[in-house]
């Protein structure tokens, strides 16, 4: 039996996570190997730092966004990018199909009606027409989870990826953070492990650079991203006139997004607005 670390139970007790010890002398030596393993692996002050109340001062002064009217040259812009290949495809897709009623990734889930194409299969034929459309490469970058990306490696590759060749096609995995019970106490899976849960959508330019995708997109000349979620099957992939708006004299931005209108004032849905702090 291994003696438990004592500076590895002070860490975890200043977190008021102790209580995951208390099947120490229960685990095999392996089993305890293991454990400390995979706790040696939790960054503690991320974990602390999520659980804390965050506090935004938005100002007083609310405005509507100001209004910038579409021109030709905003198309012109964005195709050029396309053209000059400085356009990658980003995509979210670390979610199983559960919540849909289907066994798998949520990207394999068959989205389209009639033909019965999946959520991938939408995406990357979007991307495989603006490639010969605009005579470049598209990269495409799809971030899963440790639950679905073997399962998505193996669907996009048993169906040949959708005519995107395998080597244009970067897949990279989520990182992971404990599951807290109401109070804040992390889960266990089995009496030495932790139990974890992607890091949500938020981790996304974090895992791209553990897994090396930022280099990647370096040695490419990637400088911007179309970043969709894979539930949205309506939306325009590879969108020249956003992308022109988006590095447009009109645009102050890192980061550009789009909206739908309001049905009407009371529908209960978010707004972009200009805030005077």
């Amino acid at each position: 039996m291994i003696e438990l670390p004592s500076d590895v139970v002070a860490r975890f007790e200043d977190q008021g996570q102790g209580h995951v010890f208390r099947f120490w002398d229960e685990l095999t030596e392996t089993e305890q190997r293991s454990f400390l393993a995979e706790l040696n692996e939790i960054d503690l002050d991320l974990f602390a730092s999520l659980g804390k109340t965050q506090e935004c001062s938005i100002g007083q002064n609310l405005s509507p966004s100001p209004v910038a009217m579409l021109d030709e040259s905003c198309k012109e812009r964005g195709e050029e990018l396309i053209r000059n290949g400085t356009l990658g495809v980003l995509t979210v897709a670390g979610g199983q199909g559960t919540r849909l009623g289907w066994s798998g990734p949520k990207g394999t889930f068959p989205a389209a009606p009639i033909s019965g194409k999946s959520l991938f299969q939408l995406v990357a034929e979007q991307v495989v027409f603006a490639s010969k459309k605009y005579g470049r490469t598209i990269p495409w970058y799809i971030m899963t989870s440790m639950q679905n990306e073997e399962a998505t490696e193996c669907f996009l590759v048993d169906n040949n990826c959708f005519g995107i060749d395998r080597t244009d096609i970067f897949i990279f995995s989520q990182a992971q953070i404990p599951a807290v019970d109401a109070d804040g106490r992390m889960l266990l899976a089995s009496k030495g492990s932790i139990a974890m849960n992607p890091d949500g959508h938020g981790g996304v330019i974090t895992a791209l650079q553990a897994s090396g995708g930022l280099e990647e997109m370096e040695s490419r000349g990637i400088a911007y991203l179309s970043y969709i979620q894979i539930d949205n099957p309506l939306v325009h992939v590879v969108d020249p006139v956003f992308l022109g708006m988006h590095v447009g004299d009109v645009s102050s931005c890192e980061v550009s997004s789009k909206c739908v209108q309001k049905a009407d004032a009371k529908e209960r849905v978010g707004v972009f607005c200009q805030v005077d702090s």
